[in-house]
């Protein structure tokens, strides 16, 4: 059967829906493994990240690329914890059909993906995460320290309103808006190697900050709800350093050498302490391996997913 591409919406259990985008299908061949995508960023990433980073696997899995729950086309019906994701997770694993799936997570999506982990291990054929962290209560704030010091956006940045990005006290969605546009460019490389990649792949530089979606197509739909319950009360209680041995999936580790956000002591944290994983860092990326070498990233996913 060939594989195909659709979109739908899938009802939670509390009558929530979520707007999901099925690669790799239909839905219903489950001979084919699933792997389900999570985003980053509540309230500002959508599916097309996770679309953009995992549609080269269309023709070996089924892949669900979805928007979570308070995110772009997804209703934004609370609550916005890590537990509810949780479960919107399962819902979309038993909706998929199966038993068993790999988890792929980045930034964000990597925290409730190892939460899910540590919850529903028994699920998973494989972990995925890309530039996260372990550990909620403090992490936060030395990604703010990082980012309004970096040469990129020092002096040019309101920090007051950084703070209140980073710890979930936006007072509106404008200033959520403002407050993202002006750290885009934190989230890439060094400029050199910005323009390296783009004479590699025949893109003229813009001089314009970093795409917030995978493809730059769609303006996000923010939802300054989401990313202040986020980072205000999911953040807080969010820490699995002590229990990353208990993570007994095969799991796959990756971070940009350049990523600022999320360093890759974060990352070689995760791969040392927990039960199986493998670590590897990509040295020419920042944030987002997968936009930055795409085609090492690539490979380098594949590999490891044939030898689940």
């Amino acid at each position: 059967m060939a594989a195909i591409t659709s979109t739908t919406t899938v009802t939670m259990d509390d009558g929530a829906k979520l707007f999901v985008k099925v690669l790799g299908g239909p839905v219903t061949n489950t001979a084919k493994p699933l792997l389900i995508a999570l985003h980053g960023a509540p309230g500002l990433i959508s599916h097309l990240e996770s679309e953009a980073t995992f549609a080269f696997l269309a023709p070996h899995y089924r892949v669900i690329a979805y928007d979570a729950r308070g995110s772009g086309a997804s209703d934004q019906t609370p609550p916005y914890t890590h537990a509810r994701w949780i479960q919107d997770i399962e819902a979309l694993r038993v909706w998929a059909g199966a038993d068993k799936f790999v988890l792929a997570g980045h930034s964000y999506g990597g925290f409730v993906a190892l939460d899910y982990a540590l919850a529903h291990e028994d699920r998973l054929n494989g972990l995925i995460l890309r530039d996260t962290w372990t550990d909620g209560r403090s992490a936060p704030m030395g990604a703010l320290a990082r980012i309004v010091t970096s040469p990129r956006v020092a002096g040019k940045v309101d920090i007051e309103r950084q703070i209140r990005l980073w710890s979930g006290r936006l007072e509106n969605q404008a200033e959520f808006e403002a407050s993202i546009v002006e750290i885009l460019s934190v989230y890439a490389p060094p400029d050199e190697l910005v323009e390296k990649h783009n004479r590699e792949q025949g893109i003229a530089s813009s001089g314009e900050p970093a795409a917030l979606e995978g493809d730059g197509s769609t303006k996000p739909l923010y939802n300054w709800h989401a990313q202040n319950f986020a980072f205000s009360r999911n953040m807080p209680d969010f820490y699995v350093r002590d229990r990353l041995n208990e993570i007994r999936a095969p799991t796959l580790v990756v971070v940009g050498r350049h990523d600022i956000v999320t360093p890759v002591a974060l990352s070689e944290e995760i791969a040392n302490q927990a039960g199986n994983a493998k670590l590897v860092i990509f040295e020419e990326s920042g944030h987002n391996p997968a936009v930055d070498e795409p085609a090492k990233f690539q490979k380098v996913v594949l590999e490891f997913l044939l030898g689940l």
